[in-house]
């Protein structure tokens, strides 16, 4: 069975189809040689549920899950090869295949609704026409870059006129303390951490307001070739650890707490905007399509069309 190839420029950048993985399921599970490597954000909350209930060691694989600061960087190592999955936001899967990656999604973890376009109260007045000259800090590459860009666009504030400060979430909420940039739009738990140092001194504009991005899995193509067993068995502690969220919320979330860094009462503030699900639902082509129009308007597309039914 192959993949089903996502919007790419190449003909072997995928998503691979749910068919495969319920067929992977579907066979019996055999222990890796070697550790099997994960890389995620805090954000890819089914995977240290995963870790923390023991999920993987009972479907028969050892997991080397590794903390990463965003998807961008989970993109670049396994691209690299340094890890065998790591968790992006599909919009950052879609920038990288759209310049030509070999990379496949293999499932979501969530469709979450957590990039918050924060201000400093002492720099930016309650207005969007005040982020006009502003320095806003974004990952280049990461949903929160699309949000910005529609944000802006809706309210009719040409991003000429805003100043873009390329960071990773952890520097911008340095970045927002010390005054070195005006703005950030960032994600949980980062947004949680901006506010608990700057007390309430902040503007909080709508910007995702109530879509939701996709947390997906992603690899280099072929994975399923290569260590099929292992995927087959991280897929399986990957919908044990759904089904727990799912049966008994609190355990989950006691998991998360020292993942996240954050008490009860900002844990369960979090905790309903991610609809957590090992799937590959059809609004994820929909989104996926959406952002590679505007990536090939921007001019960060590589040549060639985007096409999600190659093969």
């Amino acid at each position: 069975m192959g993949p089903f190839p996502a919007l790419r420029p190449a003909p072997r950048a995928a998503v691979l189809a749910l068919a495969l993985g319920l067929a992977l399921l579907a066979a019996p599970a055999a222990r890796a040689e070697t550790p099997f490597r994960i890389g995620t954000s805090a954000t890819g909350l089914l995977v240290w549920i995963a870790q923390a209930m023991g999920a993987f060691e009972d479907a028969g694989v050892e997991v080397a899950v590794e903390r990463l600061s965003s998807g961008v960087e989970g993109l670049d190592r396994t691209e690299s090869g340094a890890l065998d999955l790591a968790a992006s936001s599909e919009f950052a899967f879609t920038t990288r295949i759209a310049q030509g990656a070999d990379l496949c999604i293999y499932g979501t973890l969530s469709a979450s609704r957590t990039v918050e376009l924060l201000a400093r109260a002492d720099r930016v007045g309650p207005s969007p026409a005040d982020l006009a000259g502003k320095r806003i800090g974004v990952t280049q590459g990461s949903v929160a870059r699309f949000f910005l860009w529609q944000y802006l666009a809706l309210e009719q504030v040409p991003e000429e006129d805003v100043i873009l400060v390329d960071l990773n979430p952890r520097e911008m909420v340095r970045a927002m303390r010390d005054g070195e940039i005006d703005a950030a739009i960032v994600w949980e738990p980062h947004a949680t951490q901006i506010r608990e140092l700057l007390q309430g001194r902040l503007v909080d504009y709508k910007d995702q307001s109530l879509q939701h991005y996709y947390f997906v899995l992603q690899g280099r193509c072929g994975l399923e070739q290569r260590r099929p067993d292992a995927l087959r068995a991280v897929l399986s502690a990957l919908i044990e650890a759904d089904a727990l969220a799912r049966r008994d919320p609190d355990r989950a979330k006691r998991y998360m707490m020292p993942v996240l860094k954050l008490g009860p009462a900002e844990i369960d503030r979090i905790w309903p905007k991610h609809s957590l699900g090992v799937v590959l639902p059809q609004d994820l082509l929909l989104l996926m399509e959406m952002e590679a129009r505007w990536l090939q308007s921007a001019g960060l597309a590589g040549e060639g069309a985007l096409n999600a039914l190659h093969r």
